[in-house]
Parts: structure tokens; sequence; C-alpha cells
């Protein structure tokens, strides 16, 4: 039986990946805005088809076709601090994490 693909964005340093890939699937594509996370999910899933960038940047069908390849699964995670309860204030810009 085929393994089912998945593309991962804000990927983070891969730990969705990884659970993802433990449990049989093929991680194909990863998206993280902050180099660091890529550098690291790289070396945690070397076979995969890596992107640093803003997601924001994937604003036409076109765009989405020539970076993500086509993968029967997306997952993602974005970050959270703005939308945190440690946030009193709800002065975090939420888009910061999609930058």
């Amino acid at each position: 039986m085929k393994k089912l693909s998945v593309a991962d964005f804000f990927c983070g340093a891969g730990g969705f990946s990884e659970g993802f890939r433990q449990k049989g699937f093929d991680v194909v594509f990863a998206l993280d805005n902050w180099k660091p996370a890529c550098d690291t999910h790289e070396l945690n899933h070397p076979k995969c088809k890596h992107a640093n960038m803003n997601i924001l940047e994937l604003n036409t069908p076109e765009k989405i076709d020539e970076i993500v390849p086509d993968t029967d699964i997306l997952i993602g995670s974005p970050p959270c601090v703005a939308f945190s309860g440690s946030n009193k204030a709800g002065k975090a810009d939420k888009s910061l994490g999609i930058r």
C-alpha cells in the first residue's frame, strides 16, 4: 500500500512531521518563515523538500503549484503566541506568526 504524502506548513523543527512519519506517512514538503526552524526540520527530515518563506507569498494557484508538491494531507501548526492565554492585554499582532 502506498504511503500517504504530507505537506507541513509552519513546520518548526518538525515535531508534527515526526509524529506523522512515525505513523507511516511520507512527509514530502515543509514550510516555515524562520530559517533556524527550516534548518532544523531539514536535519530531522532530510528527504523532505523545504521552503523557508512567508506563507503569504503563496498567493496564487500558480505560485502554490510551483512550490508545493501534490500531497494527500496538509498539516499546519501556526505559532500561537498572539492567541495564547498569556497574552492578557490582547495586543500581540496576530499576523506575526505567519510572516
